[in-house]
């Protein structure tokens, strides 16, 4: 299968999946609450480390392959086939146990559009690196802050989404993985937060 060449068109399509999985969850909560996207949460990280498994020796299971050869990082396909999308649904499944619904889907929601606005802004537009990054930028995590507080705002009182949105923009302004740190991190925030204001 040929491969998607630019690289930011890669890592375009990487981000509109993980938007839409991100709202996925999040709907699912309103909807189906808590216990029963814990389930999910947990049955699809099982299917998605056996695929995964299957994948690294070479099983050519249907669409799997050829989607990660669109969606996937090159070294991920290596190392662990469907690397983000695991993390992102542990990252999803933690958040959900640990906070209250509301709780849960803020700090999903600052997951998905803080990291997905952070990386297109960043890569397109990014000039100032920041000192702590090899490759994040204060353009990205700007416009990751702008757009967590705005999609936060849609649960949260504003003032408490644009403090979860700073921590999240901050943890996303590292280098590592934070597909769990992220959301646990703005969880902690919210609730820190709703603590001071009395909320």
């Amino acid at each position: 299968m040929m491969r998607t060449p630019n690289k930011r068109s890669r890592e375009t399509v990487r981000k509109l999946v993980h938007i839409f999985y991100g709202l996925l969850v999040v709907f699912s909560l309103g909807i189906a609450g808590k216990l029963a996207v814990c389930v999910a949460l947990a049955a699809v990280l099982a299917a998605g480390l056996l695929l995964s498994e299957l994948v690294l020796m070479k099983v050519r299971v249907p669409f799997i392959y050829e989607i990660l050869e669109v969606c996937d990082r090159d070294y991920h396909i290596r190392i662990r086939p469907g690397f983000g999308p695991l993390r992102f649904t542990l990252g999803a499944l933690v958040t959900t146990v640990i906070f209250s619904e509301r709780t849960a889907s803020a700090s999903l929601l600052l997951l998905t559009f803080v990291d997905a606005a952070a990386a297109v802004v960043g890569m397109n537009f990014g000039k100032t690196r920041i000192p702590w990054s090899s490759r994040k930028t204060f353009e990205g995590s700007a416009a990751g802050f702008v757009a967590g507080t705005i999609v936060a705002s849609a649960v949260l009182p504003f003032r408490i989404a644009a403090i979860a949105a700073a921590v999240a923009a901050f943890v996303e302004s590292f280098d590592f993985d934070d597909n769990v740190t992220l959301p646990v991190s703005a969880g902690v925030a919210i609730k820190m937060a709703e603590a001071v204001f009395r909320v």
